[in-house]
């Protein structure tokens, strides 16, 4: 507590981000983070660096921020995180808004913004952009330069990215309405690389971003890659959550377009309650 109240902005930086790391939800800690006047603390005196390792171990034990988050949606503290933090702060600042489900409508204006925009595509690790455009998804807020940088980058992305951040990026893209063929066609290419070093959340999520896309029939060959693992005798692994999202899929897909998915997926549904 005196650590909380009398600690400088690093110093309970410090302190939240590691007990988050450890995995520990730290009630008592998150209570007198979460406090105003340590939001304000954080917010006058905070590098963006803290403020981003703040938010993000609010979220990861379940701590809603309030108070913080308010502040970050002033035009103040959104521009000085947008303007002076790294790409990776942004991204883990967006990260925790969005999972915690606050307005982040005013931070995500600045960042959108073309001068950080820029900054974000060019020196943001494949991680960091993936991670940004998600919390954009979530978050529904419309960030059209961010979209179009990181489409134009499309193909160095895809081959940087790990097929989990590919995998983000494609529902990324998808959830928020923007149905960049470029990007698509060069994740189809990679189907191959997804299927066989993808979790299941990264194949389900990319077979999703196809069909709400209706690029289906476009890639057909990559769609069948996807779907043939998904619906292999590894589908058990999928969680209920992952299971909902390969249904939802063969919904989202074009009438035509359903025989890629009834078969298969009646055999992975047998395989999935057996």
């Amino acid at each position: 507590a005196r650590l909380v109240r009398d600690g400088k902005s690093q110093e309970i930086a410090n302190v939240v981000w590691a007990v988050a790391t450890m995995g520990s939800e730290a009630k008592k800690l998150a209570g007198a983070v979460g406090g105003r006047k340590v939001a304000e603390k954080l917010a006058r005196d905070g590098k963006p660096q803290e403020i981003a390792n703040v938010m993000w171990a609010m979220a990861t034990m379940g701590h809603d921020a309030e108070a913080l988050a308010g502040l970050i949606g002033t035009d103040a503290v959104a521009e000085r995180i947008s303007r002076k933090g790294k790409p990776q702060e942004i991204a883990n600042t967006l990260w925790a808004l969005a999972t915690l489900k606050h307005d982040a409508r005013v931070f995500v204006g600045w960042v959108d913004r073309k001068e950080v925009v820029e900054r974000v595509v060019r020196d943001g690790t494949p991680q960091a952009r993936a991670n940004t455009l998600w919390a954009m998804g979530k978050l529904k807020c419309e960030c059209p330069n961010l979209v179009r940088a990181m489409v134009e980058g499309a193909a160095d992305f895809v081959e940087e990215a790990t097929v989990q951040e590919m995998a983000n990026m494609a529902y990324a893209l998808a959830d928020l309405g923007y149905f960049e063929r470029a990007f698509f066609e060069e994740v189809a290419k990679n189907a191959g690389r997804i299927a066989s070093h993808g979790s299941e959340q990264a194949v389900a999520n990319t077979l999703w971003a196809f069909a709400v896309a209706e690029f289906v029939a476009r890639h057909e060959d990559a769609v069948r890659i996807l779907w043939s693992h998904a619906t292999a005798g590894s589908a058990r692994g999928f969680s209920r959550i992952e299971w909902s999202i390969l249904e939802l899929t063969r919904l989202f897909a074009k009438s035509e377009d359903v025989e890629l998915f009834v078969a298969a997926s009646e055999q992975a549904t047998l395989l999935h309650e057996g």
